[in-house]
């Protein structure tokens, strides 16, 4: 009789061991990390992708406003959609990148190399200006003779500036309903400014580059640092949905080419019919999505159907110094 119970514990402590696995793994919950959204014509576009999933085609993923389930669908990955993606490498043309622009050409070389054919580029160039220099690229050897056409003989540079200027001209043509958009930057982390306004001037300018990425949610920026960055700016880069990537060496550059191709290649766009706020600017509710029991915002959605708004920055002014030295009131 002790030997049958005592078999029939074991079977038990044998099954509860066995059925462990099983239920973790029924409950393993799934997050989001949205990358881009916007809104447009009753419909909204996420793009997210999801990091613990080994197939996120097959996730259900609710919208929620305001934590009520609007509607729900299933992620598809951008590469089996009809969706396109265009992508602006916007590279630092300024005298301190000179020794950089190979490890510059391996990290763009990688990541259009392991591209989708829905995908197009264009090359913008800044230092203390900004100028397109090749647009609706398709292939590395034009997008390389775009970039070439770096002179890197400028000392002064304005990083959050020309990322500004970017998210501006981007914003103008949203592109197609359901089209994804990007930023590649290009740097060498460092923001150079001359004159007595210097301090000023980056200041200014790193918090209107805040400001338009907060405005313009639609528009993925993902930086690339060659060297170490200037605080001020990174901190204004900061609220950027895209990767953060260091490349100080040529192997390092290849891998962030390589990461950057890695993400572009997981991410999944998502779109839902959402009525009830007609030709809204932005849609400011509690919008997140939902997968399992974990919910990821989308955050404020932009109506890329209308005018891009013009971002108001309110710049603090400081008191000038009297010529006596005494403290500004």
């Amino acid at each position: 009789m002790t030997r049958k119970i005592l078999s029939l514990m074991l079977a038990l402590v044998l099954l509860v061991a066995l059925s462990v696995p099983a239920l973790a793994q029924d409950n393993v919950s799934v997050s989001a990390a949205v990358r881009s959204a916007y809104w447009t014509e009753g419909m909204l576009y996420a793009f997210a992708d999801f990091p613990q999933a080994d197939a996120p085609e097959e996730l259900e993923v609710s919208l929620m406003r305001n934590f009520q389930v609007v509607s729900g669908t299933k992620p598809v990955l951008m590469k089996n959609s009809a969706a396109r993606s265009r992508y602006l490498f916007l590279v630092d043309n300024s005298v301190s990148m000179g020794q950089y622009r190979d490890q510059m050409f391996a990290v763009v070389r990688e990541f259009m190399n392991g591209s989708a054919d829905n995908v197009s580029f264009s090359v913008a160039l800044f230092d203390r200006s900004f100028q397109m220099a090749g647009t609706s690229l398709k292939d590395w050897s034009s997008v390389r003779a775009a970039m070439w056409k770096s002179t890197n003989n400028v000392e002064e540079t304005d990083i959050c500036g020309a990322v500004a200027w970017a998210l501006e001209e981007l914003a103008k043509d949203p592109g197609a309903a359901g089209d994804l958009t990007g930023i590649v930057l290009l740097t060498d982390g460092h923001s150079m400014f001359t004159g007595a306004q210097a301090a000023e001037k980056k200041k200014e300018a790193a918090q209107n580059a805040a400001a338009m990425l907060s405005a313009y949610p639609e528009i993925t920026l993902h930086t690339v640092c060659f060297d170490s960055w200037d605080t001020d700016v990174k901190a204004a880069l900061s609220s950027a949905r895209g990767m953060d990537l260091h490349a100080g060496s040529k192997k390092a550059a290849t891998e962030a080419g390589e990461e950057l191709a890695a993400y572009l290649d997981r991410l999944c766009c998502m779109s839902y019919r959402l009525g009830g706020y007609d030709d809204a600017a932005v849609i400011t509710d509690d919008l997140t999505l939902c997968v399992g029991i974990n919910l990821s915002s989308i955050g404020s959605v932009r109506n890329v159907a209308m005018a891009p708004a013009i971002v108001p920055v309110d710049i603090p002014e400081e008191p000038e110094t009297p010529a006596d030295g005494t403290e500004p009131t």
